[in-house]
């Protein structure tokens, strides 16, 4: 596909983005409508992925009228994607043609190849944009991406991120890919993004505390950690370095933001913030469900993207039942409908066009933080994850 058709196909998305301002209500029969006229339930049925667990559950695609019939499918664990993606099943795996695929490890040590379909990357184009405009990336950053090697997902993170803008707003947004591991092995690599000074950092916790390390050693820089106090928030903590000695501007003195991604992210996003002297962002890339949802600048949770999947919350009390109760009727609540404090596991509904994930519990334990709309305009509900 030339540039120019990928853009008149990502100026079609984006014509959407009314939808991130829409209200909940909007937003839900949004979903409802989707389930219905997508043909999601009817191209899932062909996988085997679902094939025979629906039809020992008999649930039929045909069935489903309301957004509350679809609580009678079956819910689908990373297990259940790791039997199906086997070799002997590949061929009826994917519900439609393949143009990407990605290694996927579940939460729960499951591994399974994910197929990506053409509308999969347009999609994920729109939702890195998303991104974006929400946590205030500009045309004039220079993003540095700590991934891991393809096979995995987070491997076209940086080409997602940079090839966005340019479709977007025929803007070329520099982005420089960098492996943590090959950086452990060759720590001088690091002189080289010295001298392209990144303002925005995207990489999980780990990674970005194991890279300040490795400037530490090779460069002499200091961290921001005297500067900034435990009780500060993400904002006051920038404000802080910038407030502080121009003799410790930190490990990499341009940057202004992280994107934060993986796990770990709501035990050591402060002590990034800490080490960096910036401003982080919860960047919740589910790459088992291509999904990428994001924290706002007011910083009271992760917005789901509603237009996005059928969000649901499984309560926490019925997952410790499920564990002694055999054959368990579930009673996931949908996540527009869910009170404020309410905590259990994230099942999500997507509308993939490889391999949409129905029901699909993404073993990420949330709590809601709220459904009204957020003082940054949007309206996708808020979670907390825990």
């Amino acid at each position: 596909m030339t540039d120019s058709a990928d853009r008149v196909r990502m100026e079609e998305t984006i014509d959407e983005r009314d939808l991130e301002q829409a209200s909940l209500e909007r937003l839900a029969e949004s979903a409802k409508s989707a389930l219905a006229t997508s043909g999601v339930l009817q191209r899932a049925e062909k996988s085997a992925l679902y094939r025979a667990r629906w039809q020992q559950a008999r649930f039929y695609a045909e069935s489903v009228r309301e957004l509350s019939d679809l609580r009678r499918a079956p819910l689908t664990a990373e297990r259940d994607l790791a039997q199906a993606c086997h070799p002997s099943r590949i061929k009826s795996y994917a519900c439609s043609a393949v143009q990407m695929w990605f290694w996927v490890t579940g939460r729960g040590g499951s591994t399974w190849w994910m197929p990506c379909g053409k509308q999969d990357i347009m999609k994920m184009l729109e939702l890195c944009r998303r991104m974006s405009r929400v946590v205030g990336i500009a045309e004039e950053d220079v993003a540095l991406v700590l991934n891991q090697p393809a096979p995995t997902a987070s491997d076209s993170l940086p080409y997602f991120l940079g090839y966005a803008h340019k479709l977007a707003s025929g803007a070329r947004m520099e982005v420089m890919p960098l492996s943590p591991l090959l950086l452990t092995h060759r720590p001088a690599w690091a002189s080289f993004f010295l001298k392209r000074p990144p303002t925005v950092l995207v990489s999980t916790p780990a990674d970005a505390l194991q890279l300040a390390e490795i400037l530490k050693r090779n460069t002499g820089a200091q961290s921001q950690t005297g500067s900034i106090t435990a009780s500060q928030t993400a904002d006051e903590a920038t404000s802080a370095s910038q407030a502080g000695n121009a003799e410790q501007r930190g490990l990499l003195e341009r940057l202004r933001l992280a994107l934060l991604f993986g796990s770990g992210v709501s035990q050591d996003s402060h002590r990034v913030a800490q080490e960096y002297g910036v401003e982080t962002f919860h960047m919740q890339g589910a790459t088992d469900c291509l999904l990428l949802n994001v924290e706002c600048r007011m910083h009271e949770g992760v917005h789901i993207w509603l237009d996005t999947c059928i969000a649901e919350i499984l309560p926490a009390a019925e997952l410790e039942e499920r564990e002694t109760s055999a054959g368990l009727r579930s009673q996931a609540v949908f996540l527009h409908e869910a009170k404020p404090g309410t905590r259990g596991e994230l099942v999500v509904t997507t509308f993939g066009e490889a391999l949409p994930l129905i029901r699909y519990r993404t073993g990420e334990t949330v709590e809601v933080v709220s459904n009204e709309r957020c003082k940054c305009g949007l309206s996708h509900p808020r979670v907390r994850f825990l």
